[in-house]
């Protein structure tokens, strides 16, 4: 799952960042951003229609890999694995623009999460 410890003697660095997802489309259906509102009807705040994180590996070796999911916030709580790109489009922020533009290029289209690593 998404909370699981990442552990390896071939990695130096795992960046996280985590973001409320407000807007993007589900079955193809654009998404209704919800609201929350006090008893007397007057508006409290914004709800995420869910969460999406971005991760960023950077092996020993300096290769880097990058993958991100996104967590619905309904009854089902689906988590589906997304490109960076699309974790991008859906938060609205530009996530690890401090890399050389061909590595962030090619982090950010990776559409595959990796297998579970051993935490021996």
């Amino acid at each position: 799952g998404i909370g699981e410890d990442v552990a390896s003697d071939d990695l130096n660095y795992v960046v996280v960042v985590t973001a409320p997802v407000y807007r993007g489309l589900h079955d193809g259906q654009e998404i209704t951003v919800k609201t929350m509102h006090n008893g007397d009807g007057e508006f409290v705040c914004v709800v995420p229609n869910g969460t999406a994180k971005a991760v960023l590996e950077i092996g020993a070796d300096g290769n880097y890999h990058g993958w991100a999911v996104h967590v619905a916030n309904d009854a089902n709580g689906a988590q589906t694995g997304i490109a960076i790109d699309k974790f991008e489009d859906m938060t609205g922020l530009d996530v690890f623009a401090a890399l050389d533009d061909d590595v962030e290029n090619r982090v950010e289209t990776w559409t595959e999460t990796p297998p579970p690593v051993d935490g021996e």
